[in-house]
């Protein structure tokens, strides 16, 4: 899914790698959430009325954090997209202002 072949990961940029275990797999999850959040304000954007009322529908039914993100990647082929362009806007803009 990515073509980001940095010198650094975003883990090392973000310093994530130099907390205890514990504390690194909360900040993943937070910035992944964040990645995951601005993706999908991007696609909302781009549906129309029913295409939201169906996610929103989904969303209401869905059990798990997974289960949505596969449903974004296989019904919306645009949402990958969304989520590259937002794992690298991250990547560009901590490398730039961390390293």
């Amino acid at each position: 899914m990515t073509d980001i072949k940095p010198e650094h990961n975003l883990a090392e940029i973000l310093g994530i790698n130099k907390l205890p275990e514990n504390e690194q797999v909360e900040q993943i999850e937070k910035v992944g959430m964040m990645i995951i959040n601005a993706a999908v304000g991007r696609l909302l954007v781009s549906l129309d009325e029913s295409e939201v009322k169906e996610l929103e529908d989904f969303l209401a039914t869905s059990t798990g954090t997974e289960d949505v993100f596969q449903y974004l990647l296989e019904t919306y082929p645009q949402f990958e997209g969304h989520v590259q362009d937002e794992v690298t806007g991250l990547y560009s803009e901590a490398e730039q202002i961390l390293t």
